[in-house]
């Protein structure tokens, strides 16, 4: 075989295989499956997904009553700190 020919039958090898490489199918499975974790975690977080089309009232507190207990608890906080002994954490110590 001459150089001509072995020449000819590489660019013929080579130009078929780059045609067949731009032709190949460039889909990418990765993209198959993207956010499905997120969204299967999601939907497993939520207790009633038709909560919101139900008329009954919800169990717990209301607002207002909310309210009230928050300030009732913060109140008695503050009071709590003000009837504390003053006084510093080392009073006492080294004294005979």
């Amino acid at each position: 075989m001459t150089a001509a020919k072995r020449l000819a039958s590489c660019l013929v090898i080579l130009t078929g295989l780059s045609v067949g490489c731009a032709s190949a199918d460039t889909y990418s499975h990765t993209e198959d499956h993207f956010g499905e974790s997120q969204r299967t975690l999601k939907a497993q977080q939520i207790a009633n997904p038709d909560a919101g089309n139900e008329v009954r009232p919800v169990r717990g507190m209301n607002s207002a009553t909310a309210r009230d207990v928050t300030a009732t608890y913060h109140f008695r906080q503050a009071e709590q700190i003000e009837t504390q002994d003053d006084g510093s954490l080392l009073d006492g110590i080294g004294q005979d």
